[in-house]
This record gives C-alpha cells, structure tokens and sequence, in this order.
C-alpha cells in the first residue's frame, strides 16, 4: 500500500496534463452547446470520444471549430450512409428523388470542406454563405421526397443529426459581417456561373429531377 499510492499519484499527474490537451470536459461542452438552438446534437457529438476529441475549448473561435470538425464529418458519415441506400428504393419515384439527394449530399460535404480548406481559407462571410448552402441542400434533398409523396419510407432510413449541426454552426458564425468588394450576386467572383446556378438550386428543381426519373409529382 505505501508503494501504490504514490504510483497512483504520479500516474495521475501525468495524465492530466493530456486531458486537459486533447480533450474537452462535459461543463464546458454543455456551457458551450447551450448557446446554440440544438443543443442536444451538439451535446451529443461534442462530448462523445467516438466522434470528436480536440483542445480544450477556451474562446467562442474554438468552438466554431470544433463545431465545423463535427459537423463536416457527420456530414461525410451521411453522404456514405444515403448512398448505400440505393438497393432499397421500391419504385422509380424513390429512385429518382434518392438519385437527386445523392447530389446535393455531395455538395453539402464540398461546402463544409470549403469552410475549413486551410490552402483556401474563408472569411466568415464565406463560411456564413457555404453553411446555409450545405443546410438549404438538405432541406431540398428532403423536400423532393415530400413533393413526391413517397418521404414514408425512405426518409426515415436517411435520418441524422446533419442539419441540426449545421444550424448549430450557423448560429455560431451569425455575425457574419458584408460581402467582400470581390462578391457578385452574393458568391465570390472565383466561383463559376454554372457553380453559382448549381448553389442556388431550389425546391421545384428536385421535382424536376424526379421527374425525369419517370414520376410525377402529387
């Protein structure tokens, strides 16, 4: 007993200094998840070692990174998740609007790498217009089932915490400031117009879709 105490001591005082590095405490991710609108998905992701582990959480910045770590790989986690759902549509109309949703799932995780590429890095005006991108995607993946009438089955297969992340992030950037003088019709001037079309894409063209898959809409 006199010998183990004294390990014991020394094995902690070794070991804290490497929690308080790479990893984060649950006060300080509930303090933190507790000023965003879905605390519970960030809670969730945030504190569980299996999706996320980082430096301690000192300033709103490292936050908004940590949010974007998570969020980005949740996302991919997603993406890979739809696709392999592919054998499970029951008729063309699925088909066609999983074959839409496959697509915008691919943008959405090109719009969140865009926000932390570290050989193009974003102001936060950027990263404001790439989030609500990747979110507006979403949104549109799940209205053209809707639209379709055929969301019964297959959407509930597509479930995940993707958009709560991303309005979580959202709300952590919100004072995203004016654009750029570089800006033309709210997009960077590198980004190409077939980009920009593609990036505005709305609700009645994922019927559009599924209509060429040879559906019509109800």
């Amino acid at each position: 007993m006199t010998t183990t105490f004294p390990f014991i001591a020394t094995l902690v005082s070794f070991l804290l200094p490497l929690v308080a590095a790479y990893g984060y405490n649950n006060l300080e991710i509930t303090s933190w998840c507790g000023q965003t609108p879905h605390p519970e998905s960030c809670n969730y992701f945030l504190a569980n070692s299996q999706y996320y582990s980082g430096p301690v959480i000192k300033q709103k910045p490292d936050f908004f990174k940590a949010l974007l770590k998570v969020t980005l790989e949740r996302a991919q986690h997603a993406e890979s998740n739809t696709r392999g759902l592919g054998p499970r549509c029951r008729n063309k109309l699925e088909k066609a609007a999983w074959d839409y949703c496959i697509e915008l799932y691919q943008h959405t995780v090109e719009r969140l790498n865009m926000t932390v590429d570290p050989h193009k890095p974003c102001n936060q005006y950027e990263k404001q217009t790439w989030l609500s991108t990747a979110l507006t995607n979403l949104e549109t993946c799940r209205a053209g089932f809707q639209e379709l009438g055929v969301d019964g089955y297959m959407l509930p297969l597509m479930n995940n915490n993707v958009s709560s992340l991303i309005s979580n992030t959202l709300a952590m950037n919100k004072e995203g400031g004016s654009p750029p003088d570089d800006y033309q019709k709210g997009f960077p001037t590198w980004v190409k117009p077939g980009d920009r079309k593609l990036l505005q894409s709305s609700k009645p063209e994922a019927s559009q879709q599924a209509n060429v898959g040879g559906g019509s809409t109800t």
